[in-house]
């Protein structure tokens, strides 16, 4: 009987052996050969060492990537910045972090620690939390946007409402086109709505550059607006008042020349430099290096050109 007994425990050893070698070989559970070696040798007992050395070195690690997170958390928590004049700057914090980090609660917190604090300039990073596989952070996503959408209607409603009551009031006026400027730029629109506010946002312009032509501003707006429009006549129109008007902004023949360049009208766009140049505009850094990428195209295409016409 006690040999029974004995043999049993020992098929048993032999068994508990077989499987902790096997999950040690498949990385399953983390030991070192030391302590490999005492469940080969101490029936029961060795294997009980192992799986409490185990349990303790997963411990650990749950916590150093607790704190690891933590530290995340301060870091961006402290992320703002302080300016020459003592006030905080706001910091784009790197949202996308946060989206893959381990713990979905300290996720969650941190999503909103970020985006409760000015919701507005945010949307595109509630766009990228909606599309996550976690449940409650899509649910806050989703209600923001949803939210965000009903105040910017509620806005637009008032500002309409106050405008139509007195057309004349230019304050009234510019509420309304700032808002409904703001809602668009929002990103919050697409398709028929957008296309639809746009239309609108282009009228309130109209009007504003009428009551105020030296505001260079609102023919920024108009030109963008109309280009997403493809109004492209009406664009040309505006950049080629805004040249004349205000021909030392570079700004204003950069955008002729993207606006060129999204028509397709490349040959205009050599124009255009030969024109800013002849008239001695001064052009940034910034502002030099896109001149220089389209001055070096056209210089390809006409060495193109030669090399096409020698080899005719």
């Amino acid at each position: 009987m006690i040999n029974l007994i004995l043999i049993a425990a020992l098929m048993l050893h032999l068994l508990t052996c077989t499987v902790i070698c096997r999950c040690y070989r498949k990385r399953i559970i983390e030991i070192p050969i030391d302590v490999l070696l005492l469940v080969m040798l101490i029936p029961v007992w060795g294997c009980a060492i192992v799986l409490l050395y185990n349990h303790a070195l997963c411990r650990r690690q749950n916590k150093k990537t607790a704190d690891s997170d933590k530290g995340f958390i301060n870091h961006i928590s402290c992320a703002n910045t302080i300016s020459h004049s003592g006030n905080k700057q706001e910091v784009i914090v790197p949202f996308e972090e946060a989206l893959i980090m381990n713990d979905s609660n300290q996720r969650r917190s941190l999503m909103l620690n970020i985006l409760n604090q000015n919701p507005k300039k945010h949307v595109n990073l509630f766009w990228e939390a909606a599309c996550t596989g976690d449940v409650e952070t899509t649910h806050y996503a989703v209600t923001t946007l949803s939210e965000l959408q009903k105040d910017y209607e509620l806005e637009i409603q008032k500002c309409q409402s106050e405008y139509l009551k007195n057309d004349k009031n230019y304050h009234a006026l510019k509420r309304y086109s700032d808002t409904l400027y703001d809602y668009i730029a929002s990103g919050l629109l697409d398709n028929d709505i957008l296309h639809i506010q746009r239309k609108r946002l282009g009228k309130l312009l109209k009007t504003q550059r009428k009551l105020y032509p030296d505001d260079i501003e609102l023919f920024f707006r108009s030109v963008n607006n109309e280009l997403a429009l493809e109004n492209y006549g009406l664009v040309n129109e505006l950049l080629n008042y805004m040249i004349d008007k205000w021909e030392e902004n570079e700004n204003v023949w950069i955008l002729k020349i993207h606006f060129l360049a999204k028509t397709k009208h490349q040959k205009e766009i050599w124009d255009v430099l030969m024109q800013a140049e002849m008239r001695g505009i001064y052009f940034s850094r910034k502002g030099r290096e896109q001149i220089d990428f389209w001055k070096q195209k056209k210089e390809k295409e006409s060495e193109y050109e030669q090399e096409k016409r020698s080899v005719l």
